[in-house]
């Protein structure tokens, strides 16, 4: 197959295992730049509780305060009970404004529109899981809308990075019990045979030095099905190290034992619905 060079690699179905030497850190500079809070002031995320100023890409703007109707609201006060190791009788403005005292950024925790994320939840209403394990939580962008959606659903995330496994277990102490955390590569862990009714892994592999190996647990230890996104096309985000065309993406997860791929599109994006049994 002839290549094509768009600052990320091409995978061809016979070479999944070649391991890929990771990208170099993004030296940018902070997303969001604060003024008149107590974030410091080289923090990429954050929100504030009462009415401020930020400035965002050269402009101003107002953010208003944190309600359910703009965040989920159960996820933010189990998220900063936790955190800030609070008893279950504060209540919720106390919480918040223990957070806005400490400068927690709670911006994970902010309603958004993702199509990719809606039309994951949507083929999730037609699996109806009984279990789920979410590998590359990261912040939480589909953990979130999900636990919203299945509330009664226990949730397994699998993430390594330090900061996030924290934020993602002081949820759970914070009073979100059905999630659990995983700190482990799914490059190299190890991952029980048929474990997870439905494994998810969205926006992970195109981070992934060596997707095939990862790819091979997402399979072991999934019953029924594994939902699984990357970009649909190259982009030029840094730590996209991959990219999937969509029969490479099919060979991926064929290659690994699954019995069908069947993809849709979203913008910017590709979904894999993989059938395992």
């Amino acid at each position: 197959m002839a290549s094509r060079s768009f600052g990320v690699s091409l995978i061809a179905p016979g070479s999944f295992p070649k391991e890929i030497p990771p990208p170099k850190p993004f030296q940018g500079v902070p997303r969001n730049l604060f003024i008149g809070s107590k974030i410091e002031p080289d923090c990429s995320f954050g929100v504030r509780f009462c009415a401020h100023t930020i400035l965002t890409a050269g402009k101003e703007r107002t953010l208003v305060p944190i309600d359910d109707s703009t965040h989920y609201l159960s996820f933010v006060i189990a998220y900063i009970r936790g955190i800030l190791d609070l008893s279950d009788e504060t209540d919720c403005e106390a919480l918040l404004e223990a957070a806005r005292q400490r400068g927690l950024r709670l911006f994970r925790f902010k309603r958004r529109h993702l199509p990719r994320v809606a039309q994951v939840i949507g083929m999730l209403k037609g699996l109806q899981p009984s279990d789920l394990l979410d590998v590359g939580t990261g912040r939480g962008s589909f953990l979130w809308p999900f636990l919203d959606q299945f509330p009664w659903v226990p949730v397994t995330c699998v993430e390594n990075h330090p900061i996030r496994c924290r934020d993602l277990e002081s949820t759970a102490k914070g009073g979100i019990d059905q999630i659990s955390v995983r700190s482990v590569d799914v490059q190299q862990g190890h991952f029980d045979e048929q474990a997870h009714d439905i494994v998810t892994a969205l926006e992970v592999l195109e981070h992934l030095p060596r997707p095939f190996p990862a790819v091979e647990n997402l399979v072991k230890t999934a019953r029924r099905y594994i939902v699984a996104s990357v970009p649909s096309k190259p982009d030029d985000n840094p730590e996209h190290i991959h990219f999937f065309e969509p029969k490479m993406f099919e060979s991926l997860f064929m290659s690994a034992g699954a019995q069908r791929v069947d993809l849709t599109w979203v913008p910017g994006h590709m979904i894999a619905l993989v059938k395992v049994y």
